[in-house]
């Protein structure tokens, strides 16, 4: 199957932003002892998902918070329809839905995950049960979208935010059932008469320039970014050897990756054309799975003279990775989350691969937009490279945490960059960013932070990690005698 192009987009303008808020109140999680999978709410009680949810203890649970009961009303083929005593105030328009094609951009969206990726065609034959068993040719579409047990379900749409299918699992394949194959085993299934026409997606800008884009982007990856083929001995002195992706991040001969990429290596080159440049060794962060290395030439090129996209400005972006060679490739994608950020990380839909950890995702203007690095690093080094889906830390916090020699700085603690505010080490407020969230929340300087949503801090670190702004918070601080609760 010819790989499709894919894309790294982080995409957050403001009427994006309303639109993906709005769609999200039509998504929704739905949950049995077994299973969790993505549906649709078609009708006032009517929520349609996959074909593999059980009919035990089903709960749907909406972006709202809430938990409504549901019973499995009918279990088709390619799809289950799940009714409920709840009426939702908003559903689906059936007006927007459409048949789909090979070749079109298509956009994915689950209970917290998106993706954008190409349609391409593929025929699968399944038995239809109608009265009697007919083996019935039944034409399919596949996608690159992550292949997760909760996305099965999910509905797919068109560039006109026009329903084109349900992506779910059938016969071990994970594929796109068009609608008109759903209408066919469920006449007049999703209603016609909805509260309100909704556009349920509005395309990332870039798409319309993508080859003008990658070929800018392709530009920069020559410059600033290294193939490192990797080596290791095993016990049984049989060698192993890799190509990952690594960053010029200073002047003075200073390479930046992923200690994931790296695996334990024995020793680690450079390629340079038919030269290879072996690396030293230098500092590790542990915790954000980053690895520094020393090289015995300067860089003309680096990452300290790149200029960084703030978060707001989150645009379209090419990861720029080395796939096995020494000639860099770029894909394109979105932030897979609905704006659910991880302090200083943010997710996208782009699948992870040792190959790509390391490199750098640039927007279409060439600013840099993060490093793709493996989140569960810390967690014993965990590394799934078919989870579908890629962790990249926005370069900020590298910059200012190391100095052009790979060597961290000792300042204080960076707490989360999006919430906006610094905390000392006994947890007393420093300083807080003007508009940021922590300003709004009615922090100020000063103020000991106690517990996040009733979970106590003790560490500017421990902040970091418990803090969520995608989330209703409530902050508990000492403010002179009083304790206070801030939301």
């Amino acid at each position: 199957m010819r790989k499709a192009t894919l894309l790294l987009v982080v995409a957050c303008t403001a009427s994006y932003k309303q639109n993906d808020e709005g769609t999200s109140s039509l998504i929704v999680a739905v949950r049995t002892k077994s299973t969790y999978t993505s549906g649709l709410i078609i009708g006032k009680n009517k929520i349609i998902t996959s074909s593999s949810i059980g009919d035990e203890d089903l709960i749907i649970c909406t972006t709202g918070g809430e938990q409504i009961k549901g019973v499995l009303k009918h279990k088709k083929q390619f799809f289950s329809l799940i009714e409920t005593e709840y009426s939702f105030p908003n559903y689906f328009n059936a007006t927007n839905s459409t048949e789909c094609g090979a070749g079109q951009f298509a956009f994915l969206l689950g209970d917290s995950l998106r993706s954008i990726e190409e349609l391409q065609q593929e025929t699968m034959y399944m038995s239809i049960i109608e009265g009697n068993k007919e083996l019935s040719k039944i034409t399919a579409y596949s996608a690159d979208f992550p292949e997760l047990n909760t996305l099965q379900g999910a509905p797919v749409f068109n560039r006109q935010s026009k329903l084109i299918g349900l992506y779910d699992k059938i016969d071990f394949n994970y594929s796109i059932i068009p609608i008109g194959v759903i209408n066919k085993e469920l006449p007049n299934l999703i209603n016609k008469e909805a509260s309100a026409s909704q556009v349920l997606f509005n395309e990332p800008a870039g798409i319309e320039n993508l080859e003008a884009s990658a070929a800018k982007i392709s530009l920069l990856a020559k410059k600033y970014t290294l193939p490192l083929q990797c080596s290791k001995t095993g016990p049984d002195k049989t060698a192993e050897t890799w190509v990952t992706s690594g960053i010029k991040y200073s002047n003075e001969g200073v390479v930046l990756t992923s200690l994931t990429a790296l695996k334990d290596a024995d020793s680690i080159h450079i390629l340079a054309g038919s030269e290879k440049i072996a690396l030293k060794p230098g500092f590790k962060d542990v915790d954000r799975d980053l690895g520094f290395l020393n090289c015995p030439i300067q860089f003309d090129n680096c990452l300290l003279e790149l200029k960084a996209a703030a978060p707001q400005q989150l645009a379209p972006g090419f990861l720029v990775s080395f796939d096995s060679t020494a000639n860099p490739s770029t894909k394109f994608g979105i932030v897979s989350t609905t704006l659910k950020w991880f302090s200083t990380s943010f997710q996208t839909d782009h699948r992870s691969a040792i190959s790509n950890l390391g490199g750098i995702v640039f927007n279409e203007d060439g600013l840099v937009l993060g490093i793709n690095y493996n989140l569960q690093y810390s967690k014993q080094g965990l590394f799934e490279e078919k989870s579908g889906v890629s962790f990249s830390i926005i370069p900020e916090y590298v910059i200012k945490s190391f100095d052009k020699t790979g060597q961290r700085i000792i300042i204080e603690d960076i707490s989360s960059h999006f919430f906006g505010v610094r905390l000392g080490k006994d947890m007393s407020v420093e300083d807080i960013v003007q508009g940021s969230d922590a300003q709004k929340i009615g922090l100020q300087t000063g103020d000991i932070v106690l517990m996040i949503n009733n979970q106590k801090v003790s560490t500017p670190a421990d902040f970091r990690n418990k803090i969520n702004i995608d989330t209703e918070l409530i902050i508990k601080v000492r403010r002179g005698a009083e304790e206070l609760n801030l939301k």
